[in-house]
């Protein structure tokens, strides 16, 4: 089968997969679609290309927004093919991004600058957004623009926990993560171990006081799923694990951890007991960097009564302590590393 056919057979697939039409309607729709486009003149790059013949397949949330304040148009697609049918579909006058005259993609050769933020499994499962803007091909190239628009959730993680004694009775924490450095000579490791310190901080006790709702989050959540004393931590329960992303250079994207206790499936994020903003240092990024485990510290645990609680930011002295009086627990969970981009 020549190439061409092939690459039809594949976009008939799957969009019958996402129709439910039948083989022959599917076929005709894309051969539709693709004619429509043809006699459009967008100038494409290769780069623009491999988008439009379905790299990264994902369910896709087009937009398209003149520079200018010109009108605006949005859709939903579920792979590639899909972004050049949309386009086939737009009005085909517009205003120029770049020089702000009038254009007309039946007449003048076009160009498209496509923002594309990917779909990300703890920020934006399945979902990738792509932004269009079109401008005379004379002005600029075609190009496609990766960027990470997913936003990062900052400040405390919400959490709510049912009673075992009335699940109607709902407890409800703030969860907090920070990146510190068990000093040598307290871990399991010989020298000094990058760790992340879970907190989690009663919000609403409904008249049972914190206290409770600590042990009830130690009973629920944290024994279950393999928190020991630090000084026996082993491997936590399937489904857990972390995800640590650096920020970049500059502070524009910052760095963000997801602590995991579900695996994520297709379009759809996992169980996160915390996702957000971190504040990760250098040091201790590069100290993870490799690691196929993280060492997690999980707290506080109401020990002798009492709900102690923990600041924003721990020192090694206070962790020390911490470590030393019984209010925390830890569990070793698997790293997960973003592939380099």
């Amino acid at each position: 089968m020549p190439h061409d056919d092939r690459d039809l057979t594949r976009a008939a697939r799957r969009r019958m997969r996402r129709t439910g039409e039948g083989y022959e309607a599917a076929l005709a729709a894309i051969r539709d679609g693709r004619r429509r486009l043809a006699r459009l003149r967008y100038v494409l790059t290769a780069d623009v290309r491999r988008l439009m013949r379905g790299e990264g397949r994902c369910r896709v949330a087009l937009g398209t927004g003149d520079a200018r304040g010109g009108d605006r148009h949005a859709a939903t697609v579920d792979d590639g093919e899909g972004v050049g049918c949309w386009l086939a579909g737009l009005p085909p006058v517009y205003r120029c991004r770049v020089c702000g005259g009038a254009g007309d993609a039946r007449a003048e050769d076009t160009g498209l600058r496509l923002a594309v933020a990917p779909d990300d499994p703890d920020l934006s499962p399945g979902v990738a957004t792509i932004t269009t803007l079109r401008h005379h091909a004379r002005c600029a190239p075609s190009e496609v623009i990766r960027s990470d628009a997913a936003g990062v959730p900052r400040g405390p993680f919400g959490v709510s926990l049912p009673a075992d004694a009335a699940p109607e009775s709902t407890g409800e924490f703030a969860v907090v993560a920070q990146p510190v450095t068990v000093p040598a000579g307290l871990g399991l490791m010989a020298g000094a171990e990058p760790a992340l310190l879970v907190t989690a901080e009663v919000t609403e006790h409904l008249g049972a006081g914190p206290t409770a709702w600590l042990w009830q989050f130690e009973l629920s959540v944290w024994r279950p799923a393999g928190f020991r004393e630090p000084s026996f931590a082993e491997r936590a329960g399937p489904g857990w694990s972390v995800r640590v992303v650096p920020g970049r250079p500059g502070g524009a994207v910052p760095g963000w951890v997801a602590v995991r206790r579900s695996e994520p499936a297709a379009g759809r994020a996992p169980d996160h007991l915390y996702l957000g903003a971190v504040d990760v240092p250098g040091g201790w990024a590069e100290a993870v960097r490799g690691r196929d485990a993280l060492l997690l510290l999980a707290g506080p645990i109401a020990t002798h009564g009492d709900a102690p609680r923990i600041p924003s930011r721990v020192g090694p002295d206070r962790l020390a302590e911490l470590l030393g009086d019984g209010t925390l627990l830890a569990a070793y969970a698997p790293l997960v590393h973003d592939a380099p981009r």
